[in-house]
């Protein structure tokens, strides 16, 4: 059994993919994906179902609604992310991830003096995965393709949030080593009964000086504070009463990248 499932994980990860949407044929497989897990299997604890037993909305609706609010959650800097697996030719999308910072809006306060960036901190939404291919590394291979990203961006810390009763969601975020943030005092990031968090972060800073013959870059790096109201955070996704996990970005982590300075240039990957 356990041969047959090291042979299993191997063939789809050497066969499955993650690319951002790109198309409206990626789109459609968005909202199949979702229309499937969400309001037909509506199995997965997750919460992202409608919690009642009526029928599923008609499928060409769904479709239409997905579009349009992948277009305008795209203007406001959301990149959707989906796992491929690759089959003689042909694709099936079996993995979607939405990489976001609509939903800290409001949520970050930074002191005056710091710069007002939003990119240091990113949060992941809308984690689906085909209940048909699940447990073959298709999400830790779509999570790590969302931090990755999120590093390009310059995000050193990114969030979501889990359903309490979700223990395989909670040990697949624990696994990829995302961390509790806690008003008791017990998780790894403590928070106020207000929902406060303090992260510190660091801002890099390029001072160019200039000599007869050479011109010369002096990088430098500050800590800033920046505080997450959890509570404002937890309205702005509709996911009020469920955990907080966090996860500090290393970018050395993952593949060699390029830091993209421009954050709408990341809208054409």
């Amino acid at each position: 059994v356990h041969r047959r499932r090291h042979i299993l994980l191997s063939a789809a990860s050497n066969q499955s993919e993650v690319s951002q949407v790109s198309s409206n044929e990626d789109i459609i497989s968005l909202a199949d994906l979702r229309y499937q897990e969400w309001m037909v299997n509506d199995d997965d604890g997750g919460g992202n179902c409608n919690g009642d037993h009526a029928p599923p909305p008609n499928l060409s609706n769904f479709r239409r609604a997905t579009a349009e609010i992948y277009h305008e959650r795209k203007t406001e800097g959301a990149l959707v992310f989906l796992a491929k697996l690759n089959d003689g030719g042909s694709s099936l999308v079996v993995g979607a991830a939405e990489l976001s910072p609509i939903e800290l809006k409001g949520a970050i306060m930074i002191a005056p003096t710091q710069l007002d960036d939003n990119r240091r901190l990113l949060y992941v939404t809308d984690v689906v995965a085909s209940s048909s291919h699940r447990r073959l590394g298709i999400g830790s291979k779509l999570m790590y393709a969302v931090e990755e990203t999120a590093c390009k961006l310059g995000s050193q810390c990114i969030c979501l949030h889990v359903e309490h009763d979700n223990k395989v969601a909670r040990r697949f975020y624990e696994r990829l080593g995302y961390v509790y943030v806690d008003t008791s005092g017990s998780g790894e990031v403590d928070c106020t009964t207000d929902g406060l968090v303090s992260l510190s972060l660091l801002e890099e800073s390029i001072a160019v000086s200039q000599s007869t013959l050479l011109e010369t870059e002096t990088k430098t790096q500050t800590e800033s504070i920046v505080t997450l109201n959890t509570h404002l955070l937890a309205e702005n996704a509709g996911t009020v009463g469920q955990l907080v996990m966090m996860k500090r970005l290393v970018p050395s982590a993952y593949a060699p990248i390029t830091q993209l300075t421009d954050y709408h240039q990341a809208l054409q990957m």
